[in-house]
């Protein structure tokens, strides 16, 4: 959702008229951009014009350097994944390093917006 190749553009505004054409779900995939879109990252939701709640997937293997992942959305829709999808993805607890390694990336999130300000004013190559 946030970036085609890390550099596209967003396409939420594009998306969601198709969306609601179709019947389509839209599940927002934070895997890259954890932490770097929206104005309070991580802030995902935020991006989308129809303001909707929407599932949300995200792994903290790359933007926090660590292990494991998540995923957020209603009680229904979470189930649904825990159920149907493939059998070990959700079967284990993340180890005690990595869960603190997530939550000091997390607390400098919130306490260090000015990484994510410099990021934004950074030109890619």
């Amino acid at each position: 959702m946030a970036s085609s190749a890390w550099r596209g553009p967003l396409a939420a505004p594009e998306i969601v008229p198709l969306a609601k054409r179709y019947g389509a779900r839209i599940m927002v995939d934070e895997a890259h951009s954890l932490g770097v879109m929206g104005a309070t990252a991580p802030a995902p939701r935020a991006l989308w014009p129809d303001g909707r709640s929407r599932p949300e997937h995200g792994d903290f293997s790359k933007s926090f350097a660590s292990i494991g992942g998540f995923v957020a959305s209603e009680a229904k829709v979470v189930s649904y994944i825990k159920h149907n999808a493939r059998s070990l993805m959700f079967s284990a607890a993340l180890p005690p390093y990595a869960v603190a390694t997530v939550q000091a990336c997390l607390d400098i999130l919130k306490t260090e917006p000015e990484r994510r300000e410099r990021l934004w004013r950074t030109p890619s190559s």
